[in-house]
């Protein structure tokens, strides 16, 4: 004859799984706010190099959200964006330029140990996994806009360790800080932005950087080793120099997630290439669509 269960043995039965599906939903909670931090990082790093690039072809930046075709992070937040003013076309280039913004990343609460970046032309940041903006931007209220144009001397602090909320204006809570944040100086955008183009016969003979847009219509993924992939959205602009491979890579989405799939052409595109549908020669080209066996350019 069987004998069946104890109310002792089913309730160590009930306590196992409990403990297992506990771990299983920790794990998998712990996966999906990995892949989001992931997500806002290439999701920031987007709208930066959809500023550079406005910054390149206009010597202006700006944060206008829509038009860069970046507003929101991975977990569905506004991203915010601070950037200078007062650079424009007439004084990017001149080596005496100077901007009004520094960033100090604060290692500790107190920023006692602190890394300082001056001569910052734009930064963008994120609230992160906390939902919770955590630096501190000298008293400045982004809330509604979520960028600030700065015409006057501003010191932001972004904490990358221990419990702060820098921010009050979202939500006043302190916490571990998680803000992901991406910085771009003044001296890297004139980097790419100054070198000046060498006019040749009918394309330009030599481009710091080249400038490629995005003009499908579609998100793409673009590589330069083909195993770092990014996303590429329509309207935004990626850079190659002398020496470069572009990649270019179909994506597909699924739900709130988007893939890069099959390779334009099987090949990469070489800074050379590319160069040569620069025919107005100013340093500026663009991929109009994308397939299996080819991707089409023409100048910008």
């Amino acid at each position: 004859m069987r004998k069946g269960f104890t109310l002792v043995e089913l309730a160590i039965v009930l306590v196992v799984i409990g403990i297992v599906i506990g771990i299983g939903v920790t794990a998998i909670s712990s996966l999906t706010t990995s892949a989001k931090d992931q997500e806002t990082k290439t999701l920031i790093i987007r709208l930066v190099n959809a500023i550079q690039g406005k910054v390149i072809t206009t010597g202006s930046a700006t944060c206008d959200f829509d038009a860069l075709g970046v507003r929101y992070d991975a977990y569905g937040n506004n991203l915010y964006c601070i950037y200078d003013a007062t650079i424009n076309a007439s004084n990017l280039c001149d080596p005496a330029t100077t901007t009004n913004i520094t960033v100090n990343v604060c290692k500790d609460p107190n920023c006692s140990d602190v890394d300082t970046f001056s001569n910052v032309l734009f930064l963008v940041l994120s609230k992160g996994a906390n939902y919770n903006l955590q630096a501190d931007l000298g008293n400045n209220n982004l809330e509604g806009t979520f960028y600030l144009a700065v015409s006057t001397p501003l010191t932001v602090n972004i904490y990358v360790s221990g419990d702060v909320d820098g921010y009050p204006y979202d939500v006043n809570r302190v916490e571990f800080a998680d803000d992901p944040f991406e910085i771009r100086t003044l001296a890297e955008v004139q980097g790419k932005a100054c070198s000046g183009t060498i006019s040749g016969s009918g394309t330009s003979a030599s481009c710091a950087p080249l400038s490629v847009r995005n003009s499908t219509g579609l998100t793409l993924c673009y590589s330069y080793d083909q195993t770092n992939l990014n996303l590429w959205s329509n309207g935004t602009d990626v850079f190659l120099n002398s020496g470069q491979t572009l990649y270019i890579y179909r994506a597909f989405s699924f739900g709130p997630f988007t893939f890069c799939s099959s390779q334009c052409s099987g090949v990469g595109y070489d800074y050379n290439t590319l160069l040569s549908f620069d025919t107005n020669s100013n340093c500026a080209v663009q991929v109009v669509s994308v397939s299996s066996t080819s991707c089409s350019f023409t100048d910008l």
